[in-house]
């Protein structure tokens, strides 16, 4: 099994069989706070009929949403262009927070 401990407030690798721990409070992270992790807005979602192990499943196998932004921001800036081969000119990107 593949364990991570960190310190410096960040979260490892969440994968389908993820299971977290918060020392500081001394418990296992509730498979929704997994969720929230990847940037889901989870009080706008509605989950019953899941059970928890649905929800890690689901936080699993997803993205980021920043993440999905990006690459959804790179395909459409290239396909405006008409591919990566070609030079095309690009608006200015907004500077990283």
């Amino acid at each position: 099994a593949r364990r991570a401990f960190r310190r410096d407030g960040s979260i490892p690798t969440l994968t389908t069989r993820s299971i977290l721990f918060d020392f500081e409070r001394g418990r296992q992270i509730h498979p929704l706070e997994v969720m929230a992790m990847q940037g889901f807005a989870i009080e706008d979602l509605d989950f019953s009929g899941n059970d928890a192990n649905d929800l890690r499943h689901f936080a699993g196998n997803a993205m980021h949403v920043s993440v999905v932004g990006a690459v959804l921001t790179v395909a459409l800036m290239l396909s405006s262009c008409g591919g990566a081969s070609e030079a095309c000119s690009t608006p200015d990107l907004p500077a990283n927070r």
